[in-house]
């Protein structure tokens, strides 16, 4: 069984009801969908903030509860860590783009993420690109 990883831009839009990325997502078996750690940090990070800057009850409040519907949400979905070794393999594919890039003088896709390196066998679901990945053999829906 594959995975198919949201990217942070994607779970931001199905949590907002964006009907097409609903569909979409909606089409996999919630046991094939994963989010990675860094969407999860990502998310988190900005409700901490936001957190940090409410100055009236009410608005603390209304943090407090985003922040409470936000981890619920998130932790319906198998959540992939950022392991030792999916951080050397992303390092590894960044120096070879790096390298290619000053070659070629091509700009730098705008669908990079971390989410797509994780592993050989998962699939990224991103509003950004669709197709196989050649990097990693991964297919993106």
């Amino acid at each position: 069984m594959s995975l198919r990883i949201l990217d942070t831009d994607v779970l931001t839009l199905y949590q907002r009801g964006d009907p097409a990325v609903a569909r979409r997502v909606q089409s996999v078996p919630l046991t094939q969908l994963a989010v990675t750690i860094i969407s999860v940090e990502e998310e988190l990070t900005g409700w901490y903030t936001r957190l940090r800057r409410a100055r009236k009850r009410e608005q603390l409040a209304h943090v407090y509860q985003r922040l409470t519907d936000a981890v619920r949400f998130l932790t319906r979905f198998h959540i992939l860590s950022f392991t030792e070794s999916a951080i050397v393999r992303y390092e590894q594919l960044r120096t070879t783009y790096r390298r290619s890039v000053r070659m070629t003088c091509a700009s730098p896709p705008s669908f990079w993420s971390k989410a797509r390196y994780w592993r050989p066998g998962t699939c990224g679901i991103s509003n950004r690109s669709r197709g196989c990945n050649s990097k990693t053999g991964a297919d993106e829906v």
